[in-house]
């Protein structure tokens, strides 16, 4: 196993040079020997984005959301959904991880944009399980709508699900 202090020390001294994709190849060797390194996975993330390489930098700060999650730290957990968010704003795998981090801190109203933003990809691609549980949170969010609460039975009496 390679000496990953070294390791860093290489990336960190590519960077420097402003050799990105030295950097980001030296990076991936460390993430190879500890894929659950924070710091690792933000800066795969960041050289992956300015590499124009999008694709691998959402994979990576995706999986820096689940370690967030993980760990209950909310607050970066929130705001890196938010960063792939504004990259990839139809990411309902995202706004699905997102919805609850809401909910947890009281944000009722922008979880409640959020359940509706993925209840809307969910339609759009045929998903009525995940389309009814957006809608649950929905109604459990908004009690009052009663569009909501109709859109929840119907989808539920479709889906076989009497007993919501």
């Amino acid at each position: 196993m390679p000496d990953i202090e070294k390791l860093f020390e290489k990336a960190e001294k590519y960077l420097l040079k402003q050799k990105l994709e030295a950097a980001l190849g030296t990076y991936l060797e460390i993430y190879h020997h500890d894929p659950k390194d924070e710091e690792v996975l933000q800066k795969l993330g960041d050289l992956s984005l300015k590499l124009n390489r999008t694709s691998d930098g959402l994979k990576y700060q995706a999986l820096l959301v689940d370690i967030y999650i993980k760990r209950s730290d909310v607050a970066r957990a929130v705001a890196t959904c938010r960063k792939i968010l504004k990259l990839s704003p139809q990411d309902v795998g995202i706004l699905t991880k997102l919805a609850p981090l809401l909910e947890r801190t009281q944000k009722s109203s922008e979880a409640l944009e959020t359940y509706r933003e993925a209840l809307g990809l969910y339609r759009s691609a045929g998903s009525s399980a995940q389309a009814l549980e957006c809608l649950q949170h929905i109604v459990n969010l908004d009690p009052a709508s009663i569009d909501a609460h109709v859109e929840l039975a119907e989808l539920a009496t479709r889906s076989h699900q009497t007993s919501i």
